[in-house]
C-alpha cells in the first residue's frame, strides 16, 4: 500500500547563530531549485546556503537563456512571464561580478506539491487489535552525497503508545527515501523498542565530513539494519535477539540499550555501543523498580523513558550527537562524535551524578545553537542550559516546560533569548522570554493552570522582533511584553 507525502515549495536558509560559522562543515547542497507553474508564467524559488558570502547574487537561467536583466540579489526568488509548463531552469551564483558553475536545475511542476509515494509496512494484530501504519516525523540530510535532501521517514503503527500508556505495540521503521521517491533501505527497530512519541528520537547529519549523511538512534536486540541483517557490532555481537524484553505492560524496563549509528545510503550497521546515558549508573540492564525510583520518581518508565536528540556543533566545526533521557526529573545527556570508524562520546552530563540545580529543568524538546557567542553550541533544555563542553550554564528553577522557541526574538536584547511555557503552577510564571545566555527573565505572566503550548513568530512588520503567545490564550505579546 502507499502512501502518499506532500512537500510545499519552499526556500531554505541554512543559517548558524554562531559567529564563527563560516568555519564549520555543512552540507554541500545544491540550490534546490523549484519551479512551479502559476497563472503569470513560472515561479522560480531557490535556497541560500549558510556558506554564502553576505554579496551573493544569482543568475536564473531558462534553457540557455537568461532570464534577469541583472544579477539578483535581496531576493531568492522570481516569476518568469515567459516560462511554460515545458521549460527548464538553472540557477547560477554571481560572486564579485564573476557567474559560477550551476548551482541546481529544475524542470517545471504542475503544482505547488510534490507527491512522492512510500512504501507503507504491513499491519498486524497485538491483543486480538488490528494495527496499521502512519508515517511520523520525517529527518532530512544528503544520504547519497548528491547534493539533494533525502527523506528518513519514521513509521509508527496505530496502537503506538505514550508513556503513560500500557499496551503492546507494534514495530518502529525507518525508511530512507530520494525526492524523487526511491525507497533506498528500511530500518525495522525491533520489538524492544517501543513505539511512541517519546522513545526513537533519530539524527541525521553529515557527521564525519564526508559528503554523505548518516542516521543514529537507540536501537536494542532485535534491530535489523538496512540490509535486513540483526545488529552484530560491539555489545550486539553476542547479545540475543529473539528475546523480547517488554513485560506485561507493553513497557520495556529492562534489557541491553545501544546506540547505533547507521550508513546513510544503504542503511546498514557502521558502529554499534552502548547506550549512554543508561536507565541506573551501576545497574542498566536489571535495575529493580526501587532503584529506578530512587532516581527517576517512578518504576513503571513514566520519566525514565523519555528520550531527546539534536545536532550540536560542540567543537564549532563539526556536528555532534546528542542523546537525552528525562527531564521531568533525573535529566542526562551524552554528546558522541563519529570519525567514519568509531563512535567516541565526548561528554556526559547527568543530574544524578552532579548539576543537581538542573533537575527538573528540562522540555520535553531542546534546541542547539551558540548562544555566548564563542563558536560552539550550547543545549538549551528550556528553563536551564548546558554549555558545549558539557557542564551546565544556568537554571531559571521554573521547571519542566512542553514548548519552546529560540532565535533572536528581541532585537534590542544582545544575542538569542528564549520563549518557553511552564506546566508548574506553582512557579511564578506560566510563560516567559529569558536570556539565552544568562537565563535572566526579561519578562513573563503567570497563570494557575499547565500552561502547556506557546509559539514564537514575526506575524507583525509594526512590531520589532517576533510576537509571542501561549495556551493560556491572554493575547499576543511583542518581544517587550506589551
Amino acid at each position: 500500500m502507499k502512501n502518499l507525502v506532500l512537500l510545499p515549495i519552499l526556500a531554505t536558509l541554512a543559517i548558524s547563530g554562531a559567529s564563527h560559522a563560516a568555519t564549520r562543515d555543512m552540507e554541500s547542497l545544491d540550490r534546490g531549485v523549484v519551479a512551479v507553474k502559476v497563472a503569470n508564467g513560472v515561479f522560480v524559488g531557490w535556497r541560500v546556503l549558510g556558506t554564502d558570502p553576505a554579496d551573493m547574487a544569482f543568475n536564473v537561467y531558462r534553457g540557455t537563456t537568461k532570464v534577469n536583466a541583472s544579477p539578483i540579489s535581496g531576493a531568492t526568488n522570481l516569476v518568469d512571464a515567459a516560462g511554460t509548463a515545458s521549460s527548464t531552469y538553472s540557477v547560477r551564483p554571481v560572486v564579485d561580478g564573476a557567474e559560477q558553475a550551476v548551482g541546481g536545475e529544475a524542470s517545471v511542476w504542475a503544482s505547488q506539491t510534490l507527491k512522492i509515494a512510500l512504501n507503507r509496512p504491513t499491519g498486524g494484530t497485538l491483543e486480538s487489535i488490528a494495527y496499521t501504519y502512519t508515517p511520523s516525523d520525517i529527518a532530512v540530510g544528503d544520504l547519497d552525497g548528491d547534493g539533494k535532501w533525502d527523506l528518513v521517514v519514521k513509521w509508527d503503527p496505530s496502537n503506538a503508545k505514550d508513556n503513560s500508556q500500557a499496551g503492546l505495540t507494534g514495530n518502529v521503521y525507518l525508511d530512507a527515501y530520494t525526492l524523487q521517491g526511491k525507497n533506498l533501505w528500511r530500518i525495522d527497530l525491533g520489538v524492544n523498542i517501543r513505539a511512541g512519541a517519546h522513545y526513537t528520537q533519530m539524527l541525521v547529519g553529515d557527521y564525519d565530513s564526508d559528503g554523505k549523511a548518516e542516521i543514529a538512534c537507540k536501537t536494542a536486540p532485535g534491530t535489523k539494519d538496512g540490509s535486513n541483517a540483526f545488529l552484530s557490532k560491539g555489545p550486539a555481537s553476542s547479545d540475543d535477539d529473539s528475546k523480547a524484553y517488554r513485560n506485561a505492560e507493553g513497557r520495556i524496563n529492562a534489557g541491553p540499550e545501544y546506540l547505533t549509528i547507521f550508513n546513510g545510503q544503504t542503511g546498514k550497521e557502521m558502529s554499534t555501543v552502548a547506550y549512554v546515558p543508561r536507565r541506573h549508573p551501576s545497574a542498566p540492564d536489571n535495575a529493580t523498580g526501587a532503584q529506578l525510583k530512587a532516581i527517576w520518581g517512578d518504576d513503571y518508565g513514566g520519566r525514565f523513558d523519555r528520550f531527546l536528540a539534536t545536532n550540536a556543533y560542540l567543537d564549532g566545526k563539526k556536528p555532534s550527537m546528542v542523546f537525552q533521557d528525562g527531564y521531568y526529573t533525573r535529566m542526562a545527556l551524552a554528546a558522541w562524535d563519529w570519525d567514519g570508524k568509531n563512535l567516541s562520546q565526548r561528554w556526559l552530563f547527568d543530574t544524578y551524578t552532579g548539576d543537581a540545580k538542573l533537575k527538573g529543568q528540562g522540555n520535553h524538546n531542546l534546541s542547539a545553537g551558540d548562544v555566548d557567542g564563542d563558536g560552539f553550541d550550547e543545549i538549551i533544555e528550556g528553563a536551564s542550559a548546558i554549555d558545549h563542553d558539557g557542564k551546565a550554564m544556568y537554571a531559571t528553577g521554573l521547571g519542566h516546560g512542553d514548548a519552546i522557541h529560540m532565535g533572536d526574538l528581541d532585537p534590542d536584547n544582545p544575542g538569542m533569548e528564549v520563549w518557553e511555557v511552564h506546566e508548574d503552577t506553582a512557579v511564578s510564571y506560566g510563560h516567559e522570554l529569558h536570556d539565552a545566555k544568562t537565563g535572566k527573565i526579561l519578562w513573563g505572566q503567570n497563570y494557575a493552570s499547565d500552561n502547556g503550548r506557546g509559539m514564537a513568530a514575526d506575524i507583525d512588520a509594526a512590531s520589532a522582533g517576533h510576537e509571542m503567545w501561549s495556551a493560556a490564550g491572554a493575547g499576543i505579546y511583542s518581544s517587550k511584553g506589551k
